[in-house]
């Protein structure tokens, strides 16, 4: 390795910064000056997301393997669930900051969930009303709207999703009083 290049994997300075997108790269130690603002919002994710919990409610292991490990890239704690009764239990003992809830989920006996009737459920137990939900589907439409606004869903983001968007929502309903700038194809 020449003086110019930093390993991602040692020690701090951009390269370690860029390495938390996935992928590895060959910067100086210091970034050019053009490149500083690319990296503050990764500075700035990983404070805000420390020590916060993120249950990754979804049927697709692939979805739920791709956001867990961008939200665990950025310090948040992530656990999953693929099921409507595992939402339901992991919400009530593990106390998530936020949920990211699919709409779709297999038909489970006796019992058919859907994310709305996973989020109603919750209501009905008065679960934790201030815990954000963020819907993540594939679905759209005026319907979708409607019944995220019945339910009181922080948001619904089609998939796939765009994570600057993911993060700028999850920061916005974390924290109402001030953003941190993430903001849809914002850096």
């Amino acid at each position: 390795m020449n003086e110019t290049q930093q390993n991602p994997s040692q020690g701090k300075g951009y390269g370690r910064l860029l390495s938390l997108f996935g992928r590895k790269v060959k910067q100086p130690a210091t970034p050019p000056p053009g490149k500083i603002a690319e990296a503050k919002p990764a500075i700035m994710a990983a404070a805000f997301a420390q020590g916060r919990k993120v249950l990754i409610a979804d049927d697709d292991p692939v979805f739920c393997k791709a956001t867990g490990n961008r939200l665990k890239a950025f310090g948040f704690e992530v656990t999953t669930a693929m099921s409507g009764s595992e939402v339901i239990r992991i919400a009530r003992s593990e106390a998530p900051d936020v949920i990211l809830l699919d709409l779709e989920f297999p038909a489970e006996l006796p019992t058919s969930w859907d994310g709305f009737t996973i989020m109603e459920w919750l209501i009905q137990m008065n679960w934790s009303p201030d815990t954000p939900v963020i819907i993540c589907t594939g679905k759209s439409g005026p319907e979708v709207e409607e019944r995220a606004k019945s339910t009181r869903a922080a948001a619904v983001l089609r998939k796939p999703l765009d994570y600057t968007a993911l993060l700028g929502v999850i920061e916005s309903t974390l924290n109402p009083r001030g953003g941190l700038g993430f903001e849809p194809g914002g850096k």
